[in-house]
């Protein structure tokens, strides 16, 4: 069951300019009579993706295997993705300011997906799946390679869709086929 609200915040927690923003809406309307923003506006994003406003160089690298930031000395101004360290950034869409990432830790997708993604997780796996190594004439990568490198994403299911579950296609398709 969802329920009707006047406004999405994002985050988790919410930034402070995201509040402050939404405060000063309420502010405004009450105190001068500005307008609110239409009912269901989602408060302090953008139309882009969170890596649009991170400051970390992407070159597409392909990933070989997948790291958590712990077990990697992570470099400054290099995309986390192309370090292996699995990053939501891709997916998100962006209005955070990119704070994780910029501190050397991967955006957990806590935004939300952009307008034009309904599917936040099946967004993910699209990304993590075009880094992959698979070229036709690479004799060194083979179904297992990719099998063995895909099997170390920990929980794809809980962490692609740890704040969208809940609306997703892929519980709706459960639901239809009775959980098979």
């Amino acid at each position: 069951q969802v329920v009707d609200v006047d406004y999405y915040v994002p985050g988790c927690p919410p930034q402070q300019e995201t509040i402050s923003q939404m405060l000063k809406a309420v502010a405004d309307f009450a105190y001068a009579g500005v307008a609110l923003p239409p009912k269901g506006t989602t408060i302090g994003i953008t139309t882009k993706t969170l890596c649009d406003e991170c400051p970390r160089k992407k070159a597409n690298a392909r990933i070989t295997e997948f790291l958590d930031p712990y077990q990697v000395n992570v470099k400054d101004g290099i995309c986390l993705m192309d370090q292996g360290i699995l990053c939501l950034g891709p997916s998100t869409i962006g209005g955070c300011g990119a704070k994780c990432t910029k501190v050397g830790q991967p955006c957990r997708g806590c935004y939300g997906p952009t307008a034009e993604v309904q599917e936040q997780g099946a967004s993910m796996f699209t990304a993590v799946a075009s880094l992959l190594p698979i070229l036709d004439d690479d004799p060194v990568c083979d179904e297992e390679k990719i099998i063995k490198i895909v099997s170390e994403i920990k929980d794809p299911l809980g962490y692609f869709y740890a704040f969208t579950m809940g609306k997703a296609l892929i519980k709706k398709a459960v639901k239809e086929t009775g959980g098979q």
